[in-house]
């Protein structure tokens, strides 16, 4: 499902700071955060009882006239090296310290964001 922010308020454009970090969404207008909450509830719902991890991001074109382009990449990133770190520690219980693994992914996922 997708709703770009500035659909539900056109001259609003990207909110900052990023206010998707929990289901409150301080400062999102009530129809995308209505929309954002009920996607949410539809997710959990269908893949109980695994506990999904959810991003709003925008990766908005550069004749929109929003910045950043990227919007909500970075939790992105971060939520994806969370999962990372989730699935090594359960699959690999030996495996290197989860810091070390952190950093190397953080260092790869840096070098793919630059190419």
């Amino acid at each position: 499902m997708r709703w770009r922010v500035e659909s539900a308020s056109p001259t609003l454009g990207h909110i900052d700071p990023w206010p998707f970090g929990d289901d409150q969404f301080t400062g999102v207008p009530s129809d995308l955060r209505r929309t954002l909450q009920q996607q949410r509830t539809l997710f959990r719902d269908a893949i109980a009882p695994a506990s999904p991890t959810f991003v709003a991001i925008d990766f908005t074109n550069e004749k929109d006239g929003l910045s950043p382009l990227d919007y909500g990449a970075p939790a992105l990133r971060a939520a994806l090296r969370q999962a990372l770190l989730r699935s090594r520690t359960a699959s690999h219980p030996e495996a290197p310290d989860a810091q070390t693994y952190a950093h190397e992914l953080e260092s790869n996922l840096d070098g793919a964001k630059t190419s």
